[in-house]
């Protein structure tokens, strides 16, 4: 044992000597530290904007987070990784400012001196990381006031919550404007259920982990003459189901399995379903187009932290699908009124987050209090 203590002792070692020769000297150090690439979009064009303030940007992510635009945007370091495990615990890392993580691993494990600042993952529900960070970054004050109302639940002590934004969806907005002028008409529907495993097989979730989602496709293939557009999260693309599905519609023309960007499937569909998938908030908030939330084993969403009313429809059943697709082909100038309207409202500082962030850094650095944050 002593032996195999040994050598991960000098791989960290090793592995310190390296992050310390990519930090520079006389500039500050700002960490974007991630687990899964699922999550990366939440720094929205943070890389840059550090850089345009002189800091020096460093990615710190696992070997399973696989972004080739992430490592574009700054230098990137891999976690310690020995005989499958990661060492956060062993870093104890110097000379960092501040850590900017989406992920709820606690930022002690990498340093104890550098300023926490999490960026909240969920736009209408929060969660609470483990210790370090202090402040929390929240998009909505439904998020905020359920981590208050549920502060028995969680470690709220010594946090701060920030009014501060969206910073995801305020960069795929940016980026979506440049796309979507290239699509005329919407002759596709773009279908996108949440993770596959099983802790997402619940009561509510069930349709997507039992093949209702063969299930739908056939449906929406008899029913419509519409396209289908199918994206899997990208956690499940190795999941069996995924493959069996592929292999089910691969010689069917109008069933696309989509690995093109994005932005591009916004552009080219009518509407989303997805099941309780909050891809779908970030979808009908940055097009102004409906979604259909397709829960059988829901009776009815919170409205404070699922809002779907907001932005679409709840269908229990698949004929409620074919209505709501018709009211939405037939209205769509007035449902991206309603939500363009609701996004105003709901969502701090829209399209403005990230120089919100910014402006107001100095708060989270000194620890001075901020009059509009919510302070535990």
């Amino acid at each position: 044992m002593q032996p195999e203590i040994d050598i991960y002792k000098r791989q960290v070692e090793k592995w310190k000597q390296l992050f310390y020769s990519k930090v520079e000297k006389n500039k500050k150090c700002v960490v974007m530290f991630s687990m899964f690439a699922t999550y990366t979009s939440l720094f929205g064009n943070l890389h840059e904007k550090f850089k345009e303030l002189g800091w020096c940007v460093i990615n710190l992510k696992s070997p399973h987070c696989k972004d080739a635009m992430l490592d574009k945007k700054a230098i990137t370091l891999e976690i310690p990784f020995f005989q499958n495990e990661y060492f956060l615990d062993s870093l104890n890392l110097k000379g960092i400012d501040l850590i900017i993580s989406t992920n709820i691993t606690s930022k002690n494990l990498i340093s104890q001196n550098a300023v926490g600042l999490y960026l909240s993952h969920d736009a209408f529900t929060g969660v609470v990381p483990e210790s370090g960070y202090k402040y929390l970054f929240f998009a909505t004050q439904s998020a905020i006031s359920s981590m208050v109302n549920e502060k028995n639940n969680y470690d709220c002590t010594n946090r701060c919550f920030i009014k501060g934004g969206y910073l995801k969806l305020d960069a795929t907005i940016k980026s979506y404007e440049s796309v979507k002028n290239n699509y005329k008409e919407t002759k596709s529907i773009l279908i996108a259920p949440t993770v596959k495993s099983p802790q997402t097989a619940t009561e509510e979730s069930l349709a997507y982990n039992v093949g209702f989602d063969q299930h739908l496709i056939e449906f929406l293939l008899e029913q419509t003459s519409y396209s289908i557009i199918y994206r899997a999260h990208p956690t499940s693309l190795t999941h069996p189901s995924y493959d069996v599905l592929k292999t089910k519609f691969q010689d069917n023309q109008r069933v696309e399995f989509s690995n093109k960007s994005l932005l591009e499937d916004y552009a080219r569909s009518l509407c989303m379903i997805t099941d309780i998938s909050t891809t779908a908030f970030t979808y009908s908030l940055t097009t102004l187009k409906p979604s259909i939330f397709f829960a059988p084993g829901v009776k009815v969403f919170d409205p404070q932290r699922r809002p779907v009313e907001k932005l679409g429809f709840h269908a229990k059943k698949t004929s409620d699908i074919l209505k709501v697709i018709d009211t939405i082909k037939t209205n769509q100038e007035a449902y991206a009124n309603k939500i363009e309207k609701y996004k105003k409202e709901a969502i701090f500082n829209i399209g403005c987050s990230e120089e919100y962030l910014l402006e107001n850094l100095e708060y989270i650095l000194t620890h001075k209090k901020h009059p509009n944050w919510v302070y535990t």
